[in-house]
């Protein structure tokens, strides 16, 4: 049995790209996630690390902010032996997920799904509620509740589902009042990773905050708008699987853009989505 440990920053969306790139090479991958310090954000993506098949031990390892920036940043084709690991820089030069070295990449990472009662077509929408990356310009509650009551309009449901982390509740208790009674509104933070992951297989349509979540929407082919710090434009088509760039089953937009200019991105998707018959 072919086995690795690497060192690896944290985030589903971090372990989904170093799971596709080694899990068609390695049988077990153990990691030491880098955290800095010990709170439940900085550990959210364990329950999704254990639901993996070929993962084995998880750990962490507290570092300092500098030394896990230096991982996160750094540009680590497939390791021959234990060590750091990351494509975090590769992505976001542009550079496609299968063209950063010459291993071959495991799209399908075996998601599993655990069914919850939803009798309703609806549209799923998540909203961090972190305090990271505010040097940004981010949504206001009433703006993520405008884009929702929009794109429900659009794609012709009126249920919104918003999701997230326990630490993600006060930001998304305040889009559900902005929204008010526009909309039949439901607020998830107690699911889990696998029942979270059939909330998204499920919905019509899926509008996301940049996140590891927008991955695991693209690897179940949810139709999906996910909104970016401008920064990062390069990365917008280096993670996705090159039938969805073809297929046109992801959109993106910017933080940052007019709310009107959004809701036309949605509008326009809806075209694109119609004529390839997705959803």
């Amino acid at each position: 049995m072919s086995e690795i440990t690497i060192d690896t920053v944290q985030g589903i969306g971090d372990l989904i790209w170093v799971y596709r790139k080694l899990s068609s090479v390695f049988d077990r991958i153990n990691l030491n996630i880098l955290a800095i310090d010990n709170s439940a954000i900085q550990k959210r993506a364990e329950q999704f690390a254990k639901s993996l098949t070929k993962i084995g031990d998880v750990k962490y390892k507290i570092v300092s902010s500098e030394h896990y920036s230096r991982v996160a940043r750094g540009m680590y084709a497939m390791p021959e032996k234990d060590g750091e690991y990351s494509v975090n820089a590769w992505l976001e030069k542009g550079i496609h997920l299968d063209a950063i070295d010459s291993s071959p990449v495991s799209w399908d990472i075996g998601l599993k799904l655990s069914p919850v009662q939803i009798n309703r077509q609806y549209l799923l929408l998540y909203v961090s509620g972190c305090a990271h990356n505010l040097g940004y310009y981010q949504m206001k509650s009433e703006e993520w509740a405008e884009i929702a009551v929009a794109a429900c309009k659009i794609m012709t449901v009126d249920t919104c589902i918003l999701i997230g982390a326990a630490f993600d509740k006060t930001k998304l208790d305040e889009v559900r009042s902005a929204i008010g009674a526009r909309l039949r509104t439901y607020v998830h933070t107690d699911y889990n990773i696998a029942e979270t992951s059939y909330l998204i297989k499920q919905a019509k349509y899926f509008v996301a905050y940049q996140s590891g979540l927008c991955m695991i929407a693209e690897e179940l082919s949810t139709p999906m708008l996910m909104v970016w710090f401008p920064y990062l434009a390069p990365m917008t088509s280096a993670w996705v699987r090159r039938e969805c760039l073809a297929s046109g089953l992801v959109s993106h937009t910017f933080f940052g853009m007019p709310i009107n200019n959004i809701i036309d991105v949605i509008k326009r998707h809806k075209d694109v989505l119609e004529k390839k018959a997705i959803r």
